[in-house]
C-alpha cells in the first residue's frame, strides 16, 4: 500500500494508465479464479520459500539477505508478463518476493508466508476486476470508462 502510494503520488499520470492496464488484465476473472488465484498464491511460497529460501539458508548456510534477494529475483523472473506496457509488473513482483521472504525468515513459519501471499492476491486480483467492472479506481472515476 506505501509503494501504491507513493508511484501515484510521483508519477500521478503514468502510474494510473499502468494501473488501468493491469486492470484490464485481470478484468475477466470470475469469483473462482480470484480464489484459484489465492490457492496459486500459497503453492508458490511452499517452492519459492519453503523450498528455494530454506535450501539457501539451510543447506548452504547463505546470509538470509543474499537468499532473499536470490528467491525473489526467482519469483520476480516467474511472474513477467511478456506485454510491453506490464514489464514493470516484474519490479513488482521482486519487491513482492522480498517482503515475502523477510516475512519467512522473520517468522520462520510457511503457513504465516502462504496465507499473506494467497490474502494478497485475493484481494489485489478482486480490485483489479471490480476496478475494471465498475469503472472506477481508489482516488476517482478513470476518464475512459
Amino acid at each position: 500500500l506505501i509503494l501504491v502510494t507513493l508511484l501515484l503520488v510521483i508519477f500521478h499520470t503514468a502510474f494510473v494508465r499502468l494501473w488501468m492496464e493491469m486492470a484490464g488484465y485481470f478484468s475477466r476473472q470470475r469469483i473462482h479464479d480470484v480464489l484459484a488465484g489465492g490457492l496459486l498464491a500459497a503453492s508458490e511460497e511452499m517452492f519459492f520459500r519453503g523450498v528455494l529460501l530454506q535450501y539457501m539458508t539451510r543447506t548452504l548456510d547463505w546470509s538470509p539477505y543474499y537468499a532473499v534477494a536470490i528467491s525473489a529475483a526467482a519469483f520476480a523472473l516467474c511472474h513477467v508478463i511478456w506485454k510491453k506496457r506490464l514489464a514493470l509488473f516484474s519490479v513488482w513482483a521482486f519487491w513482492e518476493g522480498a517482503v515475502l521472504g523477510a516475512i519467512y525468515i522473520y517468522t520462520g513459519s510457511l503457513p504465516v508466508v502462504m496465507a499473506v501471499h494467497a490474502v494478497h492476491d485475493i484481494a489485489g486480483f478482486a480490485l483489479f476486476s471490480i476496478q475494471r467492472r465498475r469503472g472506477f479506481l481508489l482516488f476517482g472515476k478513470h476518464p475512459g470508462f
